[in-house]
């Protein structure tokens, strides 16, 4: 500070208090006060910001390009699921097939020019499928526009909301984490810290064996999270948009006695809230899972464009299937075509129930999928672009398997994964896990998910359900860990 007040002083003033300024110095360190560091000034905890203009560009900055292919489906899903029968380009289908081929074949060369010929092919063909997608039902929209305000301002946002609800969009700016929170009488937006901080504090509370220490991570996340949002008492339930980096976070572990549904984007949200009054209420549950891996146990599997390890039969997942299902499609029965034919053939669903493996692929997020039963016609790997060709009529659709969660940023798009693409298809609410998960601990927390969520006169919503089911898989002794029931998460608008 002293250097910067000199660089305006004249030179003349300057030496008139310089030697005194300095022999100050000489008997202070003689006193010996220079030789401990002063302690930082304490740093004043960041107040909320209730700045109505500075709130709405925030929002509109971090829901800019979030989810805009899921979006313009979700708009265009009642449409959708009036086809009789899912609609195929069968040329699009042959030009990916090849292109995958000759991929996979190139994989094993080394000529890296092939290589990315045929990747560049593979692009191209997924990219047909994308136009393809956003065409079927209605005219193209340009995806890439930023959001207008009439989509994503507050005042829509806030007159979908109840009053013990509240909507928070969490996204990046200047390498920090910032929350806009919109309740439906008020709203205002908050710096909740640095983005490597939230990086490192997501990795440690995200448990990826049930080994890994968790320690205090729910007072953390609440700290850190829930806390400096400053949600009033009567909020009880948060409609959660946020980046990828974000998607990690076990919200069973942050939000206390709250309840936490995630969205793609607040766009999405808006487009099933307002589809809400229009529901038919579903009926029976669809359930397919233990699909035959016999040959991936034996010879290892090549699904579309991946190699998968040998895959555990998944014994309890049948067992899970025959207690929960009205109708279920088992073993053999439990493949692509089989579904999308029940699918096609019955009415709007109570939900669709799928236990199975679950593949999620980070770098390219369009095949990560689910693994069912291959067979001559199809390859067996259920993929997210696959999904959102299906016509899903589910109120909710429950993805019983592993990282059946998370989502990824591709092309310009974000949360590009399981959730989004069932939401994309026409359900109203998916429920998955963000990590692996073990056979038996999810076994038990589905069956009583079911049995409160269905419960006969009574009306416990989907939230509300899982968080009981959670709570009853945790007061097992050999299920405590955080590993067991923290990763669920509930995605889209469950009635």
């Amino acid at each position: 500070m002293a250097a910067s007040r000199a660089g305006r002083t004249p030179a003349r003033t300057r030496r008139r208090w310089l030697l005194p300024l300095l022999m100050t110095g000489l008997l202070a360190g003689v006193g010996g006060r220079t030789s401990q560091a002063r302690p930082p000034a304490p740093v004043p905890e960041p107040r909320v910001v209730r700045s109505p203009e500075g709130t709405r560009i925030l929002l509109a900055t971090l829901e800019r390009g979030r989810a805009t292919l899921i979006r313009d489906l979700v708009r265009r899903a009642p449409a959708r699921r009036r086809a009789i029968a899912p609609t195929e380009d069968p040329a699009a289908r042959r030009r990916e097939a090849a292109a995958a081929n000759s991929y996979r074949r190139a994989s094993r060369r080394p000529s890296l020019n092939e290589r990315r010929r045929t990747r560049h092919g593979l692009r191209g063909a997924r990219d047909a499928r994308l136009r393809g997608l956003r065409s079927d039902g209605g005219p193209a929209r340009a995806s890439s526009q930023v959001l207008p305000a009439a989509r994503t301002g507050l005042p829509a946002i806030q007159g979908l909301l109840d009053a013990r609800e509240a909507a928070v969009s969490l996204g990046t700016r200047d390498g920090r984490l910032r929350a806009v929170v919109a309740t439906r009488d008020a709203a205002w937006h908050r710096d909740l810290g640095s983005l490597a901080r939230w990086t490192t504090l997501v990795t440690q509370c995200s448990p990826t064996e049930p080994e890994q220490d968790v320690v205090g991570c729910d007072a953390k996340l609440e700290q850190r999270l829930m806390m400096p949002l400053d949600l009033p008492p009567e909020v009880e339930s948060l409609v959660i948009s946020s980046s990828d980096l974000l998607h990690g976070v076990p919200l069973a572990l942050a939000v206390g006695r709250r309840r936490a549904i995630r969205v793609p984007s607040l766009a999405t949200w808006r487009a099933l809230r307002e589809g809400r009054h229009a529901r038919e209420p579903g009926v029976g549950v669809l359930a397919i899972g233990a699909p035959l891996y016999a040959d991936s146990q034996t010879h290892g599997a090549r699904i579309e464009k991946i190699e998968l390890p040998p895959l555990p039969t998944l014994d309890a997942a049948r067992q899970e299937v025959t207690a929960i299902a009205d109708a279920a499609l088992l073993g053999a029965s439990a493949t692509e075509r089989t579904l999308a034919r029940a699918l096609s053939s019955r009415g709007q669903l109570r939900a669709l129930h799928i236990a199975a493996h679950g593949i999620f692929r980070p770098e390219r997020p369009w095949f990560s999928g689910i693994v069912l039963t291959p067979t001559h016609e199809d390859d067996g790997l259920l993929t997210v672009h696959e999904v959102m060709r299906l016509r899903v009529g589910a109120d909710l659709v429950v993805l019983s398997a592993c990282n059946t969660a998370l989502g990824g940023g591709v092309a310009g798009e974000t949360s590009i994964g399981l959730p989004a693409a069932f939401l994309a298809a026409g359900s109203h609410a998916v429920l998955g896990a963000l990590w692996r998960v073990d056979d038996d601990a999810t076994s038990a927390l589905m069956r009583k998910f079911h049995e409160i969520w269905r419960a006969p006169g009574r009306q416990a919503s989907a939230a509300s359900a899982l968080r009981q089911a959670q709570a009853h898989v945790r007061r097992q002794p050999r299920w405590r860990h955080p590993y067991y029931w923290a990763g669920w998460s509930l995605w889209g608008d469950p009635s």
